[in-house]
C-alpha cells in the first residue's frame, strides 16, 4: 500500500474533525489517516482535546458569563413601522382599495399581471420573423409517382452510401476503463488518487503526495484512454506557526496496558500487533474502494453502461469484495483466541465501510496506542462487537 509522503498537518486534522468539510475535499486525507497509525493517534488525541474544550465551555465558561445588559429588541414592530412609512406600502394600499380586496391579494394580482405581460412580450419578440426575399419562380420538375414528395431523404439514401458508425467510447466507458487500469496496478487501494469528471467532459486523475515513480506508473496506465488528463500536487506545505514549536506528543509508552491482558494468547506482542494492524488496514482500504465505485457508478448510471463496461465494473467490485471477505476472515482467525465467543451483530445489515472504520478505530486503540477514555475491558468489548458487525456486513452482501 502506497503512503503519502510525510504525515498530515495539524490544520488538515482539524479539517477532518469539522463535520461541515466536504467529503470529496478530504477523501485522500482520510485514506492516508486510515492507513497511518501515527496520524490516527494524533487525530484521536485532537478529538479528545476538542471534547474537553466543549465540556469546559459548557461547565465553566457559560455559567460564569455576566447577564445581558438588556433584552433583545422586538424587530417585528420596527419592520412594521418601516413598511407603513414606505411609499411601496401606500401603493399596495391604493391598489387594494381600487380592486376592493385585501392588500396581499391585490399585490399578488398585480405581480401576476406584470409577469403575464412580460411573457407575452418575450414570446412576441421570439416568434417574430424577418420577411424573406421571394426567390425566383422556376417551373416545377415533374415528380415521379414512385417516390413520395414528402420524403426527400429517400432519394439521398439511395445516392449517398451509409457512413460507418464510429466506435467512440462514451464518457462513462472511459471512466470505467480508468478504474480498471488503476485496479490492475492497485492504485485504488490507499493511493491518494481521485478520479473525477469536469464540466467540459474530460476525466481527471488527480494525485496528492504521490512519488515520482508512482506518478509515471499511473500516467502510463491511463495514457491510452481518451479524454483523460493527470494532475499531480505535492503535499500541502503550511507556513511556520507557533504550533510547530510546541512539544510533540510522544507515542511511546512504557508498556501497552493491553499487552499484559492479551499476553496469554499473544506472547509475541509485536508480531501479533502487526498482523492485526495489517489486516485492519487492508479491510479499510477495500471498503473505501468499494464505496468509491458505488459513489461513481450508482444503479441508475450502471444501467446506462454498455454490457462490456458493466462486466468490467462487476469484475472490479467482485475482486474487492472477495479480498474484503478474505481479510475479514483472516482477522477473525487472528482474534479468535482473544474472543472465544462473539456477540450477535448490533444491526441486521451493517454498512461495510462503517463497520470497517469501527474495527480500525478500536484496533488503533489496542495496538496503535490511540487515546481513549474507556477502560481496557470496554475497549475489548467494543472490538468483539465491531468484529461481529464486520462479519455480518460481509454475510449481508453475499
Amino acid at each position: 500500500m502506497t503512503e503519502m509522503n510525510g504525515h498530515a498537518e495539524f490544520e488538515q486534522l482539524l479539517l477532518l474533525i469539522d463535520a461541515s468539510a466536504p467529503t470529496r475535499a478530504t477523501r485522500s486525507l482520510r485514506r492516508h489517516v486510515a492507513a497511518c497509525w501515527k496520524c490516527r493517534t494524533r487525530l484521536e488525541e485532537l478529538e479528545e482535546t476538542v471534547r474537553e474544550f466543549a465540556r469546559y465551555h459548557e461547565k465553566v465558561v457559560l455559567p460564569n458569563l455576566p447577564p445581558a445588559p438588556q433584552a433583545w429588541p422586538d424587530l417585528r414592530r420596527r419592520m412594521q413601522e418601516a413598511d407603513q412609512s414606505s411609499q411601496m406600502f401606500g401603493l399596495w394600499t391604493r391598489v387594494s382599495s381600487y380592486f376592493s380586496m385585501p392588500a396581499p391579494l391585490a399585490r399578488r394580482l398585480l405581480l401576476g399581471i406584470l409577469v403575464v405581460g412580460c411573457c407575452a412580450l418575450a414570446f412576441t419578440i421570439a416568434t417574430r420573423k424577418k420577411p424573406a426575399e421571394s426567390p425566383a419562380v422556376k417551373p416545377a420538375a415533374p415528380v415521379s409517382r414512385a417516390v413520395s414528395p414528402a420524403s426527400p431523404l429517400e432519394h439521398i439514401s439511395k445516392i449517398v452510401p451509409a457512413l460507418p458508425k464510429l466506435d467512440k467510447p462514451s464518457l462513462a466507458d472511459s471512466e470505467v476503463q480508468v478504474f480498471g487500469v488503476l485496479h490492475e496496478i492497485e492504485a485504488d487501494l490507499g493511493d491518494p488518487v481521485e478520479v473525477s469528471r469536469t464540466a467540459s467532459g474530460e476525466i481527471k486523475v488527480v494525485g496528492t503526495g504521490v512519488s515520482a515513480a508512482r506518478q509515471e506508473e499511473i500516467r502510463g496506465a491511463v495514457r491510452a484512454i481518451p479524454n483523460v488528463n493527470t494532475e499531480w500536487h505535492d503535499s500541502p506545505v503550511r507556513p511556520e506557526s507557533r504550533l510547530r514549536n510546541a512539544k510533540s506528543v510522544s507515542l511511546e509508552a512504557a508498556r501497552n496496558p493491553f499487552e499484559g491482558i492479551l499476553q496469554p494468547v499473544a506472547p509475541d506482542w509485536e508480531s501479533f500487533s502487526n498482523r492485526v494492524l495489517d489486516e485492519s488496514d487492508a479491510i479499510l482500504a477495500r471498503a473505501h474502494a468499494l464505496r468509491t465505485l458505488e459513489e461513481h457508478f450508482p444503479d441508475q448510471r450502471r444501467a446506462r453502461l454498455a454490457p462490456e463496461d458493466q462486466n468490467t465494473l462487476d469484475q472490479i467490485l467482485s475482486a474487492h469484495f472477495i479480498a474484503f471477505g478474505s481479510h475479514v476472515r483472516t482477522l477473525g482467525a487472528i482474534l479468535a483466541p482473544v474472543f472465544p465467543s462473539r456477540p450477535e451483530p448490533g444491526q441486521a445489515h451493517p454498512d461495510m465501510l462503517a463497520a470497517a472504520q469501527r474495527v480500525d478505530r478500536v484496533v488503533s486503540i489496542i495496538f496503535g496506542g490511540a487515546a481513549t477514555t474507556e477502560t481496557p475491558s470496554q475497549v475489548l468489548a467494543d472490538l468483539s462487537q465491531a468484529a461481529a458487525d464486520l462479519n455480518a456486513a460481509v454475510e449481508a452482501k453475499r
